[in-house]
């Protein structure tokens, strides 16, 4: 049948329905090498929520990964709020703070290294495609010899329609890779 999968056990085929298509859809991979930022785009309204991996990513002069949302065609500047949670591997200290009304995002704990060996890697989701727009992200990362693990929470204030995602540093570039995938509806 036109649409079906052709299946067999070793001596029978068979016509079956394709597997449901719940999960992430690939949407998007950029690889930073030296680059003052990175943006991902391709948000529609096919999705309700997205998924983006930051995969051994690392920048010059320690900074921490910071991102702002472009929505309505325009760069937010202001009105970002998080938490942040972050602890170091081997220690039982846990620092936590708050960023309220900030012109950004924070993505990562802590400042990155500066070079590959003090590379980070994290999960964030973003939950909203229009009105409120809410993330969360997780990650471990090798700052200053120490493995740190970060838990970050936040939203931003508007209710537009989100366009696309730049991540940057205040200052040096970013080597690693970004990729965003769509998250399929139920």
């Amino acid at each position: 049948t036109s649409g079906n999968v052709l299946t067999s056990d070793g001596t029978n085929w068979a016509s079956t329905a394709p597997a449901s298509s719940a999960g992430l859809v690939f949407i998007q991979e950029v690889t930073a090498s030296n680059v003052a930022n990175v943006t991902l785009g391709g948000f529609s309204s096919t999705y309700d929520s997205y998924q983006i991996e930051v995969v051994n990513v690392y920048g010059g002069n320690s900074n921490n990964l910071r991102t702002r949302f472009t929505v309505n065609g325009s760069e937010l500047t202001s009105g970002y709020h998080s938490s942040v949670e972050r602890r170091s591997a081997g220690s039982s200290s846990t620092n936590i703070y708050g960023l309220a009304s900030y012109p950004y995002l924070q993505v990562t704990g802590d400042s990155l290294g500066a070079a590959s060996s003090s590379a980070m890697s994290t999960t964030m989701r973003i939950f909203g495609y229009t009105g409120y727009k809410t993330f969360i992200s997780h990650g471990l990362g090798n700052y200053g010899g120490l493995n740190n693990a970060d838990a970050i929470g936040g939203h931003e204030s508007s209710t537009g329609t989100l366009n696309s995602v730049n991540f940057f540093l205040l200052s040096g570039n970013i080597y690693g890779k970004f990729r965003l995938y769509g998250i399929v509806k139920s």
